[in-house]
């Protein structure tokens, strides 16, 4: 059974139709990426996806259950969580606490609790050993104690994809342009991490990128949008060739040779 289902998923701002009627399916453990030109409705599938928009019609499906409409933190308590273009980070924090304050919250504890005092010692070394492992993961324990806003964008956009994993035990991640604004050795390390978050947590991986180089090369399937319609879904071997995908990007017909 499909980890992710999406059927009719309609979206409107007054009369503008961002999403209209799309159908999605994802396999679990695959990596699918979602792209198609500025303003093709990525970023809003994602928001009603997770919760952060309420659909305008259609319905949500995750592991079978319907979640068209949840809140958030509902929505990522039972395994589906997600990462922003903009990293939101405590930037005064070093890693460490970052990762451990995204761990309290989602054992629904404070923050205080989280950075100050701890309820049970057990506990205590319980989140501690759970944040180590994310960082070794995500290849953030060298910088466990710097400041997390005087990090690199690179590992900014990495203690993001933490915060996210700290949910207990998530199923899938939704990841807002990973590598965007990326130099290629931060590119090369992100995508190496995404594809780690695959094999060695058998996290499913959905994920809205404008590189296209980096979609090609981690994505076994890939969704294209265009005003927020479906115009193309194959492998990118098939993606690369398709007329309508050419077109949309390029603005014009164009020969798919």
């Amino acid at each position: 059974m499909a980890i992710l289902q999406v059927k009719g998923l309609t979206k409107e701002f007054g009369g503008l139709v961002a999403v209209d009627h799309l159908d999605l399916e994802m396999n679990k453990g695959e990596i699918l990426g979602l792209i198609g030109p500025n303003g093709a409705g990525k970023s809003t599938v994602f928001n009603v996806i997770s919760g952060y928009f309420k659909p305008s019609a259609g319905k949500v499906f995750f592991k079978g259950e319907d979640i068209t409409g949840l809140r958030m933190d509902k929505i990522a308590s039972i395994g589906l969580v997600r990462t922003f273009q903009h990293t939101l980070l405590y930037s005064d924090l070093t890693v460490r606490e970052n990762v451990l304050a995204g761990l309290h919250l989602h054992y629904k504890s404070g923050l205080f609790d989280a950075l100050f005092g701890f309820r049970t010692a057990h506990k205590r070394t319980e989140l501690e050993r759970r944040a180590t492992e994310l960082m070794e993961m995500l290849g953030l324990a060298t910088r466990s104690n710097e400041r997390s806003g005087d990090l690199p964008h690179g590992y900014q956009r990495l203690l993001g994809m933490a915060i996210a994993l700290s949910s207990n035990n998530p199923d899938m991640i939704m990841l807002d342009e990973p590598v965007t604004g990326m130099n290629a050795e931060e590119t090369a390390s992100t995508m190496s991490m995404i594809r780690r978050i695959k094999q060695e947590m058998g996290i499913t991986v959905l994920l809205v990128e404008h590189n296209m180089k980096a979609v090609m090369e981690l994505c076994e399937r890939i969704i294209v949008l265009n005003y927020g319609k479906k115009i193309a879904e194959g492998s990118p071997k098939e993606i690369r060739q398709n007329i309508a995908v050419i077109e949309a990007y390029l603005g014009t017909k164009a020969n798919a040779t």
